[in-house]
C-alpha cells in the first residue's frame, strides 16, 4: 500500500461511527466500509490527482496562476462526481515574492542559497557583519555583540514580530538569517509573522549547510560581512475557500478539511498536496458508494493557510459552526502515527479508544 493511502483508509474507517449508521445495522455498515476501503486501495485516485496537479500546474502559492488552475481543476472533478460546490471568498494581507539576494562579501565572495520570508517587503541593499544567536528569548542576547549586525539564527528558533521591532529599535539589528532545520540544500519557505505586518528589516531562510558553515567560521573568530536586498511586496489579496457538501438528515455536520495553498519553492506536493488529494478522494468515494448519510459531510479546502490561517479564520468568523459534530484536518499526512486532539482534553479518551 502506498504511503498516502493510509489517511484515506483512516478517514473511511471512521465513517460508520461518524456519518453512516444505516438502518440495516452494523453488518451492512461493515459491507459499506469494505466497499469504501476497497475503492480507496484499488483505484489509487488520490495519486493520479496529485501527480496531475504537480506536473501540470506546479505550486499553489496564493495569487498565482497555478493556484487558480488547480482550484478550477479540483472543482471540475468534484462537480463531475456529482458534489455540490461553492466558493467562499475573503480578503487578507497578501505577499508577492520578487527578487531577493543574500551575498557573503567577506572573507570570500559567495552568493548564498537563501530566500526572503513572507511579509518581508522591499529593502535597499544593507551591509553588516554577522553575529550568531541561539537563544529563543531575545532578552538573553548580548546587546553589544548583536548591535548593528545581521543575526544568524540557529535551527528551530524563530522570533515574533514584536521581537523584531525590539531588535531593530533597541539594537539596530540589520537583518535575520534563519538556518533551516533540514539538510540537503533545502529552503523551507514560511512567513516572518502571521499577522501580515511588514518586517523592520530583511529576513531570510538560508540552507542548513551554508548556515552551519558560517557558524563554524564565526566560532573561529572570523568576521563575516553580508549584503541583503529584497524587492517583495505586501498588498491586499483575495483568497478562496472551496467547499463541497454531501447533505445529511440529522442537522449536524462532519467536517473534513485541509489547506489548499502551498509555497512556491516546490510543487507543494507534501504541504499540502497530499491533503488536497485525500479530501477529494474521500468525497468522491462517499458520493459514489454512500451519498446518503446520517450527518451532512462538508469538505473544505482552506486557502491562505501558509500566510496565517486566513481562510480558516474567515470560515469560523462567518460560518455558524454550532452544528459541527466532528472535524478532521489533513495536513501533510502520510503514514499517521497519532491523532492530535488540539487541546480538547475531552476528546482524548475517544481517540485513545
Amino acid at each position: 500500500m502506498k504511503l498516502s493511502l493510509h489517511p484515506i483508509v483512516l478517514v473511511l474507517l471512521w465513517t460508520p461511527l461518524l456519518i453512516a449508521i444505516p438502518a440495516q445495522g452494523w453488518g451492512h455498515a461493515a459491507v459499506i466500509r469494505s466497499t469504501l476501503l476497497g475503492e480507496a486501495v484499488l483505484e489509487n485516485g488520490a495519486y493520479a490527482f496529485l501527480e496531475h496537479i504537480s506536473d501540470h500546474y506546479g505550486h499553489r502559492m496564493i495569487g498565482t496562476e497555478g493556484h487558480e488552475e488547480t482550484m478550477a481543476y479540483l472543482e471540475k472533478l468534484l462537480r463531475e462526481a456529482g458534489l455540490e460546490t461553492h466558493r467562499q471568498t475573503f480578503s487578507y494581507p497578501g505577499w508577492v515574492r520578487q527578487d531577493s539576494r543574500a551575498i557573503l562579501l567577506e572573507p570570500m565572495p559567495r552568493v548564498l542559497r537563501a530566500e526572503a520570508l513572507g511579509y518581508v517587503g522591499s529593502f535597499a541593499p544593507v551591509r553588516a557583519e554577522v553575529a550568531y544567536v541561539e537563544a529563543k528569548d531575545i532578552s538573553d542576547f548580548n546587546g553589544e555583540e548583536i548591535r548593528s549586525r545581521i543575526l544568524l539564527v540557529r535551527e528551530n528558533v524563530s522570533y515574533s514580530h514584536e521581537d523584531m521591532l525590539t531588535l531593530s529599535k533597541d539594537h539596530a539589528v540589520k537583518g535575520l538569517l534563519y538556518i533551516n532545520r533540514v539538510n540537503g540544500g533545502q529552503l523551507l519557505a514560511r512567513v516572518a509573522n502571521r499577522s501580515g505586518e511588514e518586517t523592520p528589516f530583511p529576513v531570510f531562510s538560508i540552507t542548513q549547510e551554508e548556515g552551519l558553515w558560517m557558524k563554524r567560521m564565526l566560532e573561529k573568530e572570523r568576521s563575516l560581512l553580508i549584503e541583503l536586498e529584497t524587492r517583495s511586496e505586501i498588498r491586499t489579496m483575495t483568497g478562496v475557500n472551496l467547499i463541497a457538501t454531501l447533505p445529511g438528515e440529522s442537522g449536524e455536520r462532519v467536517l473534513l478539511g485541509g489547506h489548499f495553498d502551498s509555497w512556491d519553492l516546490g510543487q507543494g506536493a507534501i504541504d499540502n498536496g497530499v491533503g488536497v488529494a485525500q479530501i477529494l478522494e474521500v468525497a468522491r468515494i462517499l458520493k459514489k458508494h454512500h451519498p446518503e448519510n446520517r450527518h451532512t459531510v462538508e469538505f473544505v479546502w482552506f486557502d491562505a493557510e501558509e500566510f496565517g490561517l486566513w481562510g480558516s479564520r474567515h470560515y469560523v468568523e462567518t460560518t455558524d459552526v454550532s452544528d459541527i459534530r466532528a472535524m478532521l484536518n489533513l495536513d501533510m499526512v502520510g503514514r499517521p502515527i497519532a491523532v492530535n486532539a488540539m487541546g480538547f482534553d475531552e476528546l482524548v479518551p475517544e481517540l485513545e479508544a
